[in-house]
């Protein structure tokens, strides 16, 4: 990509100063829609890695728990018995259990073929719609300032569901992320007309103010776990049957544990930009570009279902808000008020 913008830049500078052409000052306004292809970064997350979560969980002294840890870490039927030795002096101890809040689409989908999850519905990451207005000051020929409004929404993607055929677990398990950011872009940047100003090609960098983020509505009757005894409720511990590889689940049963998890970023970023204009009419350009937006940071979310309140408590991510979206639009030049 900066191989392609050092071209592009490059060229408009070469024809640009030769051709001896001028774009047109003046104030601006522009409409135009756009695609943001992986709205928070979260296309990884949503198909091949997922959300995990560890907690500190009390083993109450039961070494038979301990020993199916080691295994199920492991994933070997002897433990090494310096391991152990270091818990047998404690009347109880303590270990961290992981737990799988979010299902990747991948593991899933492996999971159907290994007959584990049956009915897997998964639609893969998000896509985003752009919808943006911006007021533009050419001046000087070549130099430009631009203020806008950004609004992004998911419209498509971030929707799984299955069922669970390995633990015995009812009911279907389902998973929806959502996306929504406003953002107000301030940008100022090099204007390079080409054919006497018939054709613009524009670079920018400035600076954005973001807020919003992204959610995750779950609704699940179940979390996988290292163990399933993490927030001591219900525990199943399974065996592959040959002893050395467990797994955990923890059981919500009927009351199965649905929230809207939120996580939110308000703040100044940084914005940069590349794109290319075109007059179809007297005063009417039409335009595309590709702005990118980099901005965020680390949000809380507190938990309010009892049971997954008790089983995970508070949950820490990075909220990334931003990313690129490729954009199309029409410009229409209003006037020149200042004449600089």
């Amino acid at each position: 990509m900066r191989k392609v913008l050092f071209i592009l830049l490059s060229l408009a500078v070469v024809f640009g100063l030769s051709d001896g052409a001028f774009a047109k000052n003046g104030l601006s306004a522009s409409l135009a829609l756009g695609i943001n292809g992986n709205p928070g970064q979260l296309a990884s997350v949503i198909t091949s890695d997922g959300l995990e979560d560890s907690m500190m969980v009390d083993g109450a002294g039961d070494l038979t728990d301990f020993y199916s840890l080691m295994k199920f870490q492991t994933g070997a039927g002897n433990i090494n018995n310096s391991m152990v030795s270091d818990y047998t002096n404690y009347a109880g101890w303590f270990f961290r259990d992981k737990i799988t809040l979010v299902e990747d689409e991948d593991g899933l989908i492996d999971d159907q073929h290994k007959g584990e999850k049956k009915d897997v519905k998964t639609s893969g990451s998000m896509m985003a719609l752009d919808i943006a207005i911006h007021a533009k000051y050419t001046m000087m020929e070549y130099l430009w300032g631009r203020l806008g409004f950004n609004y992004t929404k998911k419209v498509t993607g971030g929707e799984t569901s299955w069922k669970d055929n390995e633990f015995g677990m009812s009911g279907t398990q389902k998973q929806e992320w959502d996306y929504k950011t406003w953002a107000i872009p301030l940008s100022v940047g090099l204007n390079l007309p080409l054919k006497d100003g018939k054709y613009d090609i524009y670079v920018g960098i400035g600076l954005t103010y973001v807020s919003g983020g992204w959610d995750l509505k779950v609704s699940r009757t179940y979390f996988e776990s290292t163990t399933g005894v993490a927030g001591d409720l219900f525990t199943a511990c399974l065996t592959d049957g040959f002893g050395t590889t467990f797994a955990g689940i923890t059981d919500f049963g009927s009351a199965r544990g649905s929230e809207t998890v939120e996580f939110r970023y308000s703040g100044f970023g940084f914005n940069y930009l590349i794109g290319v204009d075109a007059e179809v009419a007297q005063n009417i350009k039409v335009f595309v570009e590709w702005e990118t937006t980099m901005a965020g940071g680390y949000s809380t979310y507190k938990f309010d279902h009892p049971g997954l309140k008790a089983l995970i408590g508070n949950y820490t991510k990075y909220c990334f808000v931003g990313g690129q979206v490729f954009r199309v639009g029409v410009n229409y030049w209003i006037m020149d008020p200042l004449g600089i």
